[in-house]
């Protein structure tokens, strides 16, 4: 589920934000009650009520004061992220009739057998990770793995924050992660990255605003967009949906079907080929004429091959995405044309 963070102090028109969340997919939100230069609790239940209005789940970051506002029946749809100052003993018991989500971060398994301890509801417990401020303080990659492990053996389910790309959030305006090496990496790349490769339960967004509304779209349809610069105008490879074939090979995606879609090809533009470069047989190669490829490591050139496209350098970690049959799609900005 992708979700996307908004604090009282966002000045932007918060009905707005919901809408164009809402249209892109987003399940959830993720918002908090204690921070400490915030205090305009009127605003707060305004997110509050437009997340149920657009049906969105709600993860309410509380602490062992700010949590007083919210032991009412009306606030029991929440999941509360237990934060500072409150006890394993009164994390059960409230886990016992509303969702809390622990700290997957800091989280330790003795922590968790002293839940069971005071027989919290398991059921009703999720664990969502920090985000790091501060450049260097992110998790890294390995211990963000070891943390999950834990809470899976529990089968707690997990989330996680990806940094936006376009606008970022004070007070060090460096990207709010969950994990340092993702810092200033693309914001739909991370998303896709925890969720199909980490499989998160939850990803949050946790800066104020991101690119790439438009591959958010398509990827709610159920497909891996995989933005694209094009060499060859005239053989319109967006315009289909693929599969990498069971068989995965060592150095190449190979799209599966699409020699029955690409004839008469004649020899263009034969170079070497680069990761992330687009490839189609050329007549020159007989049978396989038309079979289109994504490289998946560097390989020379050859003249049956023609390089047709590449995709943009910083969406090539989507490739390691592409497995397990997942439909993907090539995507061009620069070409007007409407994708489905």
């Amino acid at each position: 589920m992708i979700g996307f963070s908004i604090y009282p102090d966002d000045q932007r028109d918060l009905y707005k934000v919901f809408l164009k969340m809402k249209e892109i997919g987003f399940k959830s939100i993720f918002t908090s009650s204690h921070i400490p230069e915030i205090n305009d609790k009127k605003r707060l239940f305004e997110i509050i009520d437009l997340s149920r209005k657009f049906n969105m789940d709600i993860v309410l970051d509380v602490d062992n004061n700010s949590i007083i506002d919210f032991l009412d029946d009306q606030f029991k749809d929440l999941i509360f992220r237990m934060d500072y100052g409150i006890s394993y003993k009164d994390m059960a018991n409230f886990s016992k009739d509303r969702k809390i989500s622990l700290n997957a971060s800091t989280i330790r398994e003795n922590d968790l057998l002293e839940l069971k301890k005071y027989k919290a509801n398991f059921k009703n417990i999720v664990a969502i990770h920090n985000f790091y401020p501060r450049v260097d303080t992110g998790l890294s990659y390995s211990y963000f793995r070891k943390q999950n492990e834990i809470l899976r053996k529990y089968k707690i389910k997990i989330g996680a924050f990806s940094s936006g790309d376009k606008c970022f959030r004070k007070p060090m305006f460096k990207g709010l992660v969950t994990i340092e090496d993702f810092r200033y990496k693309n914001t739909f790349v991370q998303v896709l990255i925890f969720l199909l490769k980490e499989e998160m339960d939850y990803v949050f967004i946790s800066d104020p605003d991101f690119y790439d509304y438009d591959l958010f779209k398509i990827f709610k349809e159920g497909l891996i967009p995989i933005p694209i610069k094009v060499f060859d105008q005239d053989k319109l490879i967006s315009s289909y949906t693929f599969k990498n074939r069971r068989d995965h090979a060592k150095n190449v995606i190979r799209c599966e079907g699409s020699r029955s879609l690409f004839n008469n090809v004649n020899p263009f533009n034969t170079v070497y080929r680069k990761k992330g470069s687009i490839t189609m047989d050329n007549y020159l190669n007989k049978r396989y004429e038309g079979e289109l490829q994504i490289i998946l490591s560097d390989l020379k050139a050859q003249n049956q091959i023609n390089v047709v496209a590449e995709v943009e350098d910083k969406y090539l970690d989507l490739l390691d995405l592409i497995v397990d049959e997942r439909s993907f799609k090539f995507y061009e900005r620069d070409r007007k044309k409407k994708y489905k």
